[in-house]
């Protein structure tokens, strides 16, 4: 399956995750791109390490409704790395900083 087909076909839940964790707007409309997959998997990889790391007992996860995220950001993580295994080269770490940090233009 290409990128463009599984992009078309996630779940609204999916959608808005990645439509937060991009432009903090999870009404957003647009189609979502393999950029946007890319910046969304940097946030959820990040927010998904922080979480492990600090041992957070899963009870806690649920009482803050924080659960439902962390396993959405799992979601976006597992379908980046199953639509890019290692060989392949999506977005460089560089490139996904510089659209985070200043709004710069990825390659096309």
């Amino acid at each position: 399956m290409d990128a463009n087909t599984v992009l078309h076909e996630l779940t609204a839940d999916v959608k808005d995750r990645i439509n937060y964790l991009v432009y903090k707007d999870i009404h957003r409309k647009e189609k979502i791109t393999v950029r946007d997959l890319e910046i969304a998997y940097e946030y959820a990889r990040i927010n998904v390490t922080m979480v492990e790391e600090s041992q957070t007992p899963m009870l806690e996860l649920f009482l803050l409704d924080r659960q439902r995220d962390r396993m959405l950001d799992m979601q976006i993580m597992e379908l980046r790395n199953q639509l890019y295994p290692e060989c392949s080269r999506p977005l460089s770490r560089a490139e996904v900083y510089r659209a985070v940090m200043h709004g710069a233009p990825t390659r096309k």
